[in-house]
């Protein structure tokens, strides 16, 4: 008879920083990459930020090589096969790092969570499922998980101050994409300000100044 298991164990996973984090921090960004990018190379999006922003990007929790068996390497969030224990392990992780800026948070800075592509779906499952709080949630070029509210519990992000982001040329965000944004919207009743720009998916500086301005 085959039989699935589970095993707990310590598990260490890396993760980057941009900035500063002391009392002259303002603003703690919590960054979650898309499919197939490294923290490395996501972070690097941030590093404009002023002295005043401290950036953490954690990776996700499986490389693999981007193409064939060598060569570039990149990272996934999860993927359909045993995702709720992905995903627990994910908010766990997630945990180990907020609590490590905690203080910081609690002398005043305020927390910003950003998720673009794939990372869009990882930041609201911690956002929700630990009930954070945060400044402002950004969503670029990604989908809100219909899953949220997978326990039955009721899902209401109406005090969150959060914003869409999307290229106009994003070959991802078609008319499908748009449909379900909608539904999911509100359904957890979310009041989103959208912001769009000229390029397709990816992550590009004058939209994101344009955002940190407004903070």
């Amino acid at each position: 008879m085959i039989k699935k298991n589970n095993i707990e164990f310590q598990f260490k996973a890396r993760y980057f920083t941009s900035g500063i984090l002391n009392e002259n921090t303002r603003f703690i960004w919590m960054v979650f990459h898309g499919y197939g990018q490294l923290a490395s190379f996501f972070i690097k999006k941030f590093d404009g930020l002023n002295n005043g922003h401290f950036v953490i990007a954690p990776e996700g929790l499986s490389r693999f090589y981007l193409a064939n068996t060598s060569g570039r390497v990149g990272a996934s969030w999860m993927t359909k096969e045993d995702r709720l224990t992905d995903i627990e392990n994910q908010l766990n992780y997630f945990d180990g790092l907020y609590q490590s800026v905690k203080t910081e948070l609690n002398n005043g800075a305020k927390l910003v969570v950003l998720g673009f592509s794939q990372g869009t779906a990882t930041a609201m499952r911690w956002v929700v499922n630990r009930e954070i709080k945060p400044y402002r949630l950004l969503l670029w070029a990604g989908t809100i998980p219909p899953d949220l509210n997978a326990e039955n519990k009721e899902v209401d992000l109406s005090d969150i101050d959060s914003i869409i982001i999307q290229g106009d040329s994003d070959p991802y965000l078609g008319t499908e994409y748009m449909q379900n944004m909608g539904e999911w919207i509100k359904k957890y009743k979310m009041n989103p300000q959208y912001i769009g720009f000229n390029g397709g998916h990816e992550i590009k500086g004058k939209p994101l100044k344009q955002i940190v301005a407004d903070f």
